[in-house]
């Protein structure tokens, strides 16, 4: 799940035993054994599923599961070409193609067929996204929201508290940055990378990205503010554009104080294999200004509107929907965890109630066709605010002109 698009990668860690998995009832429209095919993302929530789910799930129902691994960059491509035919039936998609996908007819509308009781496990604000025009397309699988980090010893050296607010942030960045240490490292790859850490920014000041004519508003003189906070904070980052794998090696080499990054890094700051300051790296909710926001990267299931296995692909999802196997996957580390109940289980790791707490008031970055056009057009002007070569006003105002126009021709404004 690319962290530049819907989500981020995790990890694959030490394959373990499965505890606690839920007896799947062999209801009559469910067919015994059989065969259905998985097309997913070459991460390491499919390699445990094919080493660890599917072999137990098989064992209960007697439906084998064929997992074919893409790579996140080819994955989009691969499925839109798949789904024309009835190769496979359960999909992994990226919440940036559940729309795109379901307008297409590429989806089986899920409705009538995934209970409320399920629906009911998992956020609200995250079934959401998996809706279309008041139908429900597919469930949420790995939620990957982006949290606040911080040194603990660091802040309580300088009199400090975790920043509460984006100005308190700043403020830690400026005093802490004389030490020698880097206040605030900025993920500012080009495109998605240096939008996704602006959004929380634009949101958290009260700025939007479109009004409800999906017009561009991210101009507008909050909007604004927000950008020329950013570049204040970004004097405090290494200079250059930096990944996100590069942000997290600042902290884990403990040269930096604070930054904001995807969940995903938060287990590697704990682990001693990565990271030379653990046990001193604290997790806390995002700064604030106005009001607090974060941005959401989320895998979801899918089944394809072709397949011809639809009660045994539906039997599938129903599996890793269910409370133990999520919990299953979100403690071993392959997904984030989509469940609120999941946060409070017991000797999970320390960043977990942290986690629980962001996604209460998470958002997804724009879902609409031209999310990836729109990431580079928004992602080059922040750049170009950031590096002085324009004024936030103008970098802005020209990107909103920019994304007009392709939205225009996209035929949003008949």
């Amino acid at each position: 799940m690319g962290v530049a698009t819907g989500g981020a990668a995790l990890a694959l860690p030490k394959i373990a035993r499965l505890h606690g998995a839920p007896r799947i009832s062999q209801g009559s429209s469910a067919k015994s054994g059989g065969i259905i095919r998985y097309l997913a993302a070459a991460e390491g929530d499919s390699v445990y599923i094919q080493q660890v789910i599917a072999p137990q799930f098989t064992k209960q129902t007697g439906i084998k599961v064929q997992i074919d691994q893409v790579e996140y960059n080819n994955l989009y491509t691969k499925e839109i070409l798949e789904f024309k035919t009835n190769t496979y039936d359960v999909y992994q998609v990226d919440q940036i193609w559940v729309e795109a996908y379901a307008k297409s007819g590429y989806l089986l509308a899920l409705d009538k067929d995934i209970p409320k009781s399920t629906l009911a496990n998992f956020y609200p604000n995250l079934v959401d996204i998996c809706r279309v025009n008041g139908k429900l397309w597919s469930v949420p699988f790995s939620a990957i929201p982006v949290n606040y980090s911080y040194r603990k010893d660091i802040l309580a050296s300088h009199g400090f508290k975790p920043a509460d607010t984006w100005q308190e942030a700043l403020t830690i960045a400026q005093e802490t940055n004389k030490s020698g240490l880097w206040g605030y490292p900025i993920r500012g790859q080009t495109g998605n990378p240096i939008t996704w850490t602006w959004l929380p920014m634009l949101w958290s000041f009260g700025g939007q990205t479109f009004n409800s004519k999906m017009e561009p508003v991210y101009n507008s003189d909050t909007a604004i503010e927000s950008v020329d906070f950013f570049k204040k904070l970004y004097k405090y980052s290494p200079p250059g554009w930096l990944s996100d794998a590069e942000v997290a090696t600042t902290m884990e080499q403990g040269q930096a104080v604070q930054t904001h990054l995807q969940m995903v890094f938060d287990s590697a700051f704990e682990n001693p294999k990565d990271s030379k300051e653990v046990g001193k790296i604290g997790f806390a909710g995002m700064p604030k200004m106005a009001t607090r926001a974060s941005i959401l990267g989320m895998w979801t299931l899918g089944i394809g509107a072709n397949s011809t296995k639809t009660a045994n692909a539906l039997k599938f999802i129903e599996y890793l929907s269910s409370p133990a196997i999520a919990r299953q996957m979100a403690i071993a580390g392959v997904t984030g965890a989509p469940q609120p109940a999941i946060y409070k289980t017991a000797h999970a790791p320390d960043f977990f109630p942290v986690l629980g707490e962001v996604l209460g008031y998470v958002k997804p970055p724009p879902l609409i066709p031209e999310g990836n056009q729109w990431f580079i057009i928004t992602g080059t002007a922040l750049q170009n605010a950031l590096s002085g070569r324009q004024t936030a006003k103008q970098a802005m105002n020209q990107a909103a002109s920019q994304v007009h126009a392709l939205l225009a021709s996209a035929g949003y404004y008949k």
